[in-house]
């Protein structure tokens, strides 16, 4: 299901999809991921997952508190700290 949430001048629809398969590796709401974007030099920042979104790219909301409501499976990884 799906839900539609009004953000002051932007809506957003709103997955409650709580784990997906990327590359062989299951992820979950909540997993600590390393993450990067298609423009950030392949840096990979710390993070969490706060959504996996229905068209398969996942909500990271940033350790240092950047936000990237898309991120493209390619782009998240396990962080090899804090998973097993």
């Amino acid at each position: 299901d799906n839900f539609d949430v009004a953000h002051s001048d932007t809506t957003e629809s709103i997955s409650t999809i709580t784990t997906a398969t990327t590359n062989g590796l299951t992820y979950s709401l909540g997993d600590q991921v390393i993450a990067t974007h298609h423009d950030w030099d392949d840096q990979y920042f710390p993070g969490r997952i706060v959504g996996i979104n229905s068209d398969g790219t996942y909500s990271i909301q940033f350790h240092d508190g950047d936000f990237s409501p898309k991120t493209l499976p390619k782009h998240v990884k396990r962080n090899p700290d804090t998973n097993d």
